[in-house]
């Protein structure tokens, strides 16, 4: 899985091909994750300074890499002018693109829905 979806559809999303050995890749890097915090760091507790530090590493060294980061929805979801933190991808530019998860596999088929908050 990538930021929630399957691979094949994260490639599908991003009009690319993912061999079977980008796969493998992916999910060993994702196992590995939590490991590697507590061996650098001693404790996962330190996971919020990585995470700002992978946004922008992401963002400064052009990685074109999947991260879940806030953003404004502009029609995805059929949601406009609110933010939802949501996978995306992130180069040089910042947000490249936001990625959709299929929401509807989830809650038994039914997509959420939702309404601004009451003023």
């Amino acid at each position: 899985m990538v930021a929630g979806m399957s691979i094949a559809d994260f490639c599908a999303q991003r009009n690319a091909s993912c061999e079977n050995d980008i796969q493998r890749e992916i999910a060993d890097q994702v196992r590995r994750a939590a490991y590697e915090i507590i061996d650098r760091k001693g404790a996962t507790y330190y996971a919020i300074g990585l995470g700002v530090r992978h946004i922008v590493e992401a963002i400064l060294r052009d990685q074109d890499s999947v991260l879940t980061v806030s953003t404004l929805m502009t029609g995805q979801l059929g949601v406009s002018d609110i933010c939802l933190s949501l996978p995306s991808i992130l180069d040089r530019n910042g947000l490249d693109c936001v990625l959709v998860p299929d929401l509807s596999r989830r809650r038994g088929g039914r997509v959420p829905t939702f309404s601004p908050r009451p003023a």
